[in-house]
């Protein structure tokens, strides 16, 4: 039975979804048909046709539409059709541009269309009418007038809307977005109530919402913009004036509340009327002003707040102190993870002493003080790679921290430090703040921070410590990994194999195996500690080599009998794909690109022996669908050859069912009279 459709649901049914572009086309006709009626000094009207120039080319037509109709309001014989054809030209020349696909940036196109239509049609009618000086500066101002304004408009998003909000503004955005305005307040300059004009009402709210949420620079520009919109579409040069000094007060005082600002704006006013009593209708303006002031300090906060994310404040700080407090926040984690490190080799060392019997070795003191020694200088070569990433090609933006601190403001956050920074492909934001006790959800959160800094977010890490939390974004990598592991105790239930995963702070994924010689619990603590203070230090900051010293010293000193361990790890770039191969005394992996395989490896010592110890290093660049295979000692080698079949014949997206696999050829070469622990950990490049 078919269901009867209501009215309303008729009605509905006639409205276009929000995603047709109905709406856009409906705004662009509605914008070029009220800024068609602007008219300026010396009867100029060049906002129309710097409008339908710089619109994007799908909506030069609604532009050129609306242009046209609204002319029609204002029938003036020549003028008119003279309007009508250069909004009709620099419209068609958008479209044309549009549908051939030549031009793709429209910065330098709308400028050059609507400056030569604007110069040509007016020559053609001095042509017919006679030149004269009046008509050459007043088609020559109004080129001038129309290519500047077609400059500003080019650089805004019309394609995403009028305005919406969705994207933070800069300066030269900002801008823009202030001289549409200001052509559409100018366009408005005929409507007033008993000598009110609603158009200068909406300039001085426009210039104090500016100024409130942009500070200087917002508060300078609109006064600019509006002050210049005032002046050439009427005599009154007292708005002009007052409009761009008080955009400057309103913009000094933002940052001590919109009261203190509105007294500055106000007292600016008082001082101009004051000056120019007796040459123009004070009154008027008087009133003017005290309602704009009103409705400025009607607005509700939340529209502030909601709002300032978006805009750039006069706060940020230059790009030196960014990078001096970005090396500050790499340097506190670094300490934060040295400290926590050196506590642990303490408690180690004492409960590995309890469970010695031996006498002391009169030895012990003086290799100490040399592991000492080494100590230092590794310390040194850390801070030097801390340094040394701090020379490559790092870019801070301090606008976008500026936004982002607007964000965390709306989410009752209070920031200390907030840093942004890109280095090649990856980019961060390193944010401190006062301790957050209330529960945010990092969902929502993420989302508000992929749209003020125009990438895509991963979900963020947060540290909370006594009274700050330390939040941690980074860019959606290009590549993901499914990783899956297996393995095998050959004695008790304690592995002497440990398997640490992590993100650094440079956006790798690290993944760490480490071997404790024998098997056993003695080999479970050998291999645990060595992965947890390699991994611990890298995850920190410092850099491969010198957490392997660091490693190695820590392990040499936890106890008087030898004791061991291999380090096998590997960096694998998420943005590009490199994988850098470290081997302390591990065995070698196999990564399958296609069909053919690829070795990693070679000869090296394990850590806890010698002082002085160094990695066996390699590399190679992933792709998607290339597998990797690590592998710790206890895969014997006679099984490599199978097990490399395995790897190049898997057609499987499950890790962990290659990793059992191997872990079961591993075990039918294995020697039953010298039993090992067996790792293997698989990773596929998604």
């Amino acid at each position: 039975m078919k269901k009867k459709t209501s009215k309303f649901g008729k009605i509905r049914e006639l409205i276009p979804p929000s995603e047709s572009g109905f709406y856009g086309q409906a705004l662009t006709f509605a914008a070029a048909f009220v800024l068609a009626n602007a008219r300026l000094v010396w009867n100029m009207s060049p906002f129309v046709a710097a409008f339908a120039a710089s619109v994007p080319g799908k909506r030069s037509i609604a532009a050129t539409l609306g242009g046209c109709c609204g002319c029609l309001l204002n029938i003036d014989g020549a003028y008119t059709a003279r309007l009508i054809a250069v909004t009709v030209c620099t419209g068609l020349i958008n479209f044309c541009l549009y549908r051939s696909g030549f031009v793709r940036n429209n910065l330098m196109a709308a400028p050059v269309s609507s400056a030569l239509c604007s110069l040509l049609t007016g020559i053609t009618v001095m042509v017919a009418q006679g030149f004269s000086p009046d008509g050459i500066i007043t088609y020559l101002s109004e080129s001038i007038i129309g290519t500047g304004c077609a400059c500003f408009l080019s650089r805004l998003s019309f394609t995403r809307g009028f305005f919406k909000g969705m994207n933070p503004l800069d300066t030269r955005q900002l801008s823009g977005v202030l001289v549409f305005m200001g052509m559409l307040v100018t366009s408005a300059q005929t409507l007033n109530l008993e000598g009110i004009r609603l158009s200068d009402i909406a300039a001085a709210v426009i210039i104090l919402i500016s100024a409130r949420l942009a500070g200087i620079s917002g508060g300078c520009a609109a006064g600019g913009v509006m002050g210049f919109a005032v002046s050439i579409s009427s005599t009154n040069l007292l708005l002009g004036g007052l409009y761009t000094f008080g955009g400057l007060a309103a913009g000094l005082l933002s940052r001590f509340g919109r009261a203190v600002q509105c007294i500055g704006f106000a007292g600016v006013a008082a001082v101009m009327v004051m000056a120019n009593v007796g040459r123009y209708n004070v009154v008027s303006i008087i009133y003017e002003i005290i309602i704009s002031l009103l409705i400025f300090t009607l607005i509700p906060k939340k529209f502030f707040e909601a709002n300032s994310r978006f805009f750039v404040s006069d706060d940020t700080v230059p790009e030196f102190e960014a990078m001096k407090k970005a090396l500050l926040l790499e340097l506190e984690s670094v300490s934060g993870g040295l400290d926590e490190v050196s506590q642990a080799v303490e408690r180690i060392a004492d409960e590995m002493v309890k469970l010695e019997n031996s006498e002391d070795d009169r030895n012990v003191s003086v290799q100490t003080r040399r592991l000492v020694r080494d100590q230092f200088a590794t310390l040194s070569t850390a801070v030097k790679e801390i340094s040394q990433s701090f020379c490559g090609e790092t870019k801070f933006d301090t606008q976008a921290s500026a936004r982002v601190s607007a964000v965390l403001a709306g989410y009752g956050i209070n920031p200390k430090e907030v840093v942004c920074s890109t280095t090649g492909t990856r980019s961060k934001i390193d944010i401190k703040a006062d301790k957050i006790n209330s529960k945010i959800s990092r969902t929502a959160l993420t989302g508000d921070m992929e749209a003020v800094c125009g990438y895509k977010l991963g979900i963020p890490s947060v540290i909370h410590t006594d009274d700050t939390t330390l939040i941690s974004f980074e860019k959606r990598p290009k590549y993901n990994l499914r990783t899956g592991q297996a393995q095998h105790t050959a004695e008790g239930r304690l592995c002497g194999d440990t398997v640490d995963s992590f993100t650094d702070r440079e956006g790798n994924r690290v993944i760490v195996i480490s071997d404790g010689m024998g098997t056993g619990p003695k080999a479970a603590v050998d291999g645990t500690v060595a992965a947890w203070l390699f991994s611990k230090l890298i995850a920190a900051g410092l850099g491969f080599d010198s957490s392997l010293r660091l490693a190695n010293s820590a392990l040499i000193v936890k106890s008087t009998e030898e004791s061991l361990a291999t380090i096998d790890s590997v960096k694998i770039n998420l943005h590009t794909g490199k994988a850098e191969f470290y081997k302390a005394g591990a065995g070698i992996s196999l990564i399958c690109k296609g069909r053919k395989l690829y070795r990693a490896g070679g000869s090296s010592m394990p850590i806890g022996i010698l002082r002085e110890i160094e990695f066996d290093k390699s590399e190679i660049k992933l792709r998607r669908g290339d597998r990797l295979l690590m592998m710790s000692d206890g895969v014997p080698q006679s099984a490599y050859k199978e097990i490399a079949g395995i790897l190049s014949n898997f057609n499987k997206n499950d890790p962990s069912e290659l990793a059992e696999r191997v872990v079961e050829v591993a075990l039918k070469y294995s020697d039953s009279r010298r039993p090992d622990d067996i790792t293997a950990v698989v990773i596929i490049v998604g």
